[in-house]
């Protein structure tokens, strides 16, 4: 069994649910508030290392062009560093030249910072659809990550050509999908794959939900983000209850919930894998 972990490497200030709250109009004004990125990345890393597991970064090019060194240390470490997108725009609120050369300049930045081909994309907040796999496939990505198939949050994507093929991966197109895990048990959709809902959710819940995703599946991904597990990151006046709580819910449990949850599916015995080291045998 698989366990394909990975990390959304963003800062506190450019999560969607603080868009109207934090003005995203001029780069500068993020340049203003305090950046905890490295330091959460770091601990995540520190964590990893402490029991030998490997994962998958999706690094903002934005925070690639600011912290290099970071993006270093992480492929260094023996993490893939994957893309995030440029600068955490919605992928269906660009047009389709703005979103070719966000594809196309995260993954150079990216590349040319760590010497290494990016393989994979994760659309910010998940927001693919079908044309926008296309896009993605045909600026030079070999898989995705960003069909979550939970219709419960409006922000997430869809697509229509989800097929399997002979070996087990799921493909849009030519492109590998690497969708996030949804259990459905009882009638109802549970979103298992990590972020909010890992935070919600009481740990033996989430772990038995992740259990029987692997037994269905053969593997299983998970997800957080690098502020997730920052508990002393600024409070955001002005956002909405819902996104408030969503944001804030958990934060200070996170990072231990996240190192028991790890050492319990390491005492499970699943074998720990970047995305890109285990759908390279699709890639051919």
């Amino acid at each position: 069994m698989n366990f394909l972990l990975s990390f959304d490497v963003e800062d506190w200030f450019q999560v969607e649910n603080f868009r109207g709250a934090i003005d995203r109009s001029l780069w500068e004004h993020w340049d203003r508030k305090e950046s905890r990125v490295v330091g959460n990345t770091l601990r995540l890393l520190e964590l990893l290392d402490g029991q030998g597991i490997k994962g998958t970064f999706f690094v903002l090019a934005w925070i690639a062009e600011r912290h290099p060194e970071l993006v270093r240390e992480v492929s260094s470490c023996g993490m893939e560093v994957a893309s995030h997108g440029y600068a955490h725009e919605l992928t269906y609120g660009m047009t389709e030249e703005e979103l070719k050369e966000d594809l196309r300049r995260s993954k150079g930045i990216l590349e040319d910072i760590t010497g290494k081909e990016v393989l994979g994309y994760r659309a910010p907040s998940f927001s693919i659809t079908q044309e926008v796999s296309e896009l993605v496939g045909e600026v030079g990505y070999r898989y995705d990550s960003s069909y979550n198939p939970f219709t419960g949050n409006k922000r997430y994507g869809s697509v229509d050509l989800l097929v399997r093929d002979g070996r087990g991966f799921y493909r849009i197109g030519d492109l590998v999908e690497v969708p996030i895990p949804l259990v459905r048990f009882m009638g109802l959709d549970f979103p298992v794959g990590g972020g909010g809902y890992f935070r919600l959710y009481p740990l033996p819940l989430f772990e038995a939900l992740a259990r029987r995703y692997l037994r269905e599946q053969g593997y299983y991904l998970f997800y957080l983000h690098s502020w997730e597990v920052d508990p002393e990151q600024p409070r955001v006046k002005g956002v909405p209850k819902g996104y408030y709580l969503r944001h804030y819910f958990g934060l200070r449990e996170a990072y231990m919930k996240l190192e028991r949850f790890l050492r319990d599916m390491k005492d499970l015995g699943v074998k720990f894998s970047s995305i890109g080291e285990f759908v390279g045998p699709a890639l051919g």
